[in-house]
C-alpha cells in the first residue's frame, strides 16, 4: 500500500520564534533533499486556519501516484514567547529558582547523572556559567592585580590592567560558552519545564486540551491514509499530553485508523523525573500500552540536549503492570551516518544545530529521515516495524 494521503500534526518545542521560521525551515530542507536525492518534492505557502493553526501542503509526485501531506501546526509559540525572559537578571532569577528552589529539592540532577552522563552535563552547564564563573572572574582580577604588583611594584597601570584583562577573559569565555552551546536556551527550556509540571503555566493547559479538541474532530472525520502527531524537543512531551487527553476521552478513536506519534530530540524525561509529575508518567503508561497506537522515539547521541537513544519510559521509571512499557519505538537519530564526514564534525559541536537536525536533510541516504517519514508514500507502520524487524 502506498500513502496518498497523509495529515501531520507537527507540535514544535519551547519556541518563540513561531509557525514562520518553521515553515522556512522545511521549505529550505525539501529543496535540498529534492536537489540531493532526486525527489520532485514541492512545498506550498502556509495559510492561516484559525487562531491556533497554521497549515501548509508538500506534494511528491510518484511512480505509483501523487503523495499529498498537509502539516498543520498547532500554535503555542506564544505561550513561549510570554515565557522567554530575556537579560541576564532574568536568566539568574530562573537559574536561582530552577537549580535551589527545585531541581536541588527533587534530587533530579543526580537522577539525571545515573541515566547519562552527559544530560547531567548539560544539566549543570548554565549553572556552571551563570554561578562559577563570575567568582572565577574576580579571582582572576585578584590574581592578576596581584602579580601585576610582584612583577612591577613601581608601575601604576600594570596591576590594574592585569586585573582587568583577568576579569574580561573569563567574562568572554561565559559570555562565548552560553552562545557556543545555547546555555540560555537550555536554562530557559529547564525553567520552562518545570513550571508546567507545577501547573504555573496554565495557558498551556488549556491550550493542549483544545489541541486535543481539533486533533480528535480532525481524526473522526479524515479519508487520510495516515495520521502522524510528530513532537519536537519539549513538543514531545505536550504532544503526548495531548494524545493521552484525546484517549483518556475516546479510548476507541484510534480503532482502525492509521494513527502515530513520533517524537523527536525529545527531553520526556526532564519532566517525567520530576516527583510531582505523576499525572505525566500516568499518560505515558496510558499512550505506551493503547493498542492502535505506534509511538516512535528518535533520538541521537550527538543531541546533548536530548535523552539520547534512551527509552523515555524506562528513564523515566514508568513501568506497566511492573513490567517494561511496549512502547516507544526507540529509533537512533543516526546523525554522523547522515551527515557527509567534513560537515558532521563541524555540526556535532553545534548544540542547537543538533537539536535541530532531525528536521533537516540528510545529505547521505537514511531511511528514517524526517522528511521522507512525512511526505514518500511508505506508511508510517510498515517503515518502523516491518523494517525493523
Amino acid at each position: 500500500m502506498q500513502i496518498r494521503k497523509r495529515r501531520v500534526f507537527y507540535i514544535s518545542g519551547f519556541d518563540p520564534r513561531g509557525v514562520a521560521a518553521y515553515h522556512r525551515l522545511f521549505s529550505e530542507e525539501s529543496r535540498q533533499h529534492a536537489q540531493r536525492f532526486g525527489v520532485p518534492l514541492e512545498v506550498g505557502p502556509r495559510k492561516r486556519e484559525g487562531p491556533l493553526s497554521t497549515t501548509w501542503s508538500a506534494r511528491l509526485p510518484t511512480a505509483d501516484g501523487t503523495v499529498e501531506t498537509i502539516f498543520e501546526f498547532p500554535h503555542w509559540d506564544d505561550i513561549a514567547r510570554r515565557h522567554w525572559h530575556a537579560g541576564w537578571r532574568r536568566l539568574y532569577l530562573i537559574a536561582f529558582r530552577t537549580y535551589f528552589l527545585r531541581v536541588a529539592a527533587c534530587d533530579l540532577l543526580a537522577r539525571v547523572y545515573r541515566i547519562s552522563k552527559w544530560n547531567f552535563l548539560t544539566g549543570i552547564a548554565p549553572a556552571v556559567v551563570l554561578f562559577l564563573l563570575p567568582p572565577l572572574a574576580l579571582l582572576a582580577a585578584w590574581g592578576g592585580h596581584a602579580l601585576g604588583g610582584r612583577i612591577a611594584p613601581e608601575s601604576a597601570w600594570i596591576p590594574p590592567a592585569l586585573a582587568t584583562s583577568g576579569f574580561f577573559a573569563i567574562i568572554a569565555l561565559a559570555w562565548w560558552l552560553e552562545r557556543f552551546f545555547s546555555l540560555g536556551w537550555l536554562l530557559r527550556t529547564y525553567g520552562f519545564v518545570i513550571d508546567w509540571s507545577l501547573g504555573r503555566v496554565p495557558q498551556l493547559e488549556e491550550r493542549t486540551e483544545r489541541f486535543a479538541e481539533r486533533i480528535a474532530t480532525y481524526i473522526e472525520g479524515s479519508d487520510d491514509d495516515e495520521i502522524i502527531v510528530v513532537g519536537h524537543s519539549v513538543g514531545a512531551n505536550v504532544a503526548a499530553v495531548v494524545l493521552a487527553g484525546i484517549l483518556a476521552r475516546k479510548p476507541d478513536l484510534l480503532h482502525g485508523r492509521q494513527v502515530a506519534l513520533l517524537t523527536l530530540g525529545g527531553s520526556i524525561p526532564l519532566q517525567a523525573l520530576l516527583p510531582w509529575s505523576e499525572a505525566f508518567r500516568g499518560q505515558l503508561a496510558a499512550l505506551a500500552t493503547h493498542p492502535d497506537l505506534l509511538w516512535v522515539d528518535v533520538t541521537a547521541r550527538q543531541d546533548v540536549a536530548s535523552f539520547a537513544e534512551h527509552n523515555p519510559l524506562t528513564a523515566s521509571g514508568v513501568t506497566v503492570d511492573g513490567q517494561p512499557a511496549r512502547m516507544p519505538l526507540v529509533v537512533p537519530g543516526g546523525f554522523r551516518e547522515r551527515l557527509a564526514p567534513e560537515n558532521y564534525e563541524r555540526a556535532s559541536w553545534d548544540v542547537f544545530r543538533m537539536h535541530f537536525q532531525y528536521l533537516m536533510a540528510s545529505e547521505r541516504e537514511w531511511p528514517n529521515d524526517y522528511l521522507s517519514v512525512t511526505t514518500d508514500g511508505t506508511p508510517f507502520r510498515e517503515r518502523f516495524t516491518e523494517k525493523q524487524g
